[in-house]
């Protein structure tokens, strides 16, 4: 089980990682290449988002104290 410095440390490397693909491209250029880069792109999202609800359901008592609920629900989504 990772603790929550971990899961930070994943989402900051996956943020590194789609910040280096779209610095060699536009953005939407990555995103219209439909066979390597967007879905590099959308991959590394996803796990950001997994990673973010990992955290708030580890944490329900700091959601709740920070009025994190919305942004919590976003996640999901």
């Amino acid at each position: 089980m990772h603790n929550i410095c971990d899961k930070i440390d994943f989402i900051l490397d996956k943020i590194e990682t789609i910040e280096e693909i779209i610095s060699k491209v536009k953005i939407t250029d990555a995103l219209n290449d439909e066979k390597i880069l967007r879905p590099a792109v959308l991959m590394h999202l996803m796990q950001v988002g997994e990673s973010l609800n990992a955290i708030y359901r580890k944490t329900p008592d700091i959601v709740k104290k920070y009025d994190l609920e919305e942004d919590e629900k976003a996640l999901i989504m």
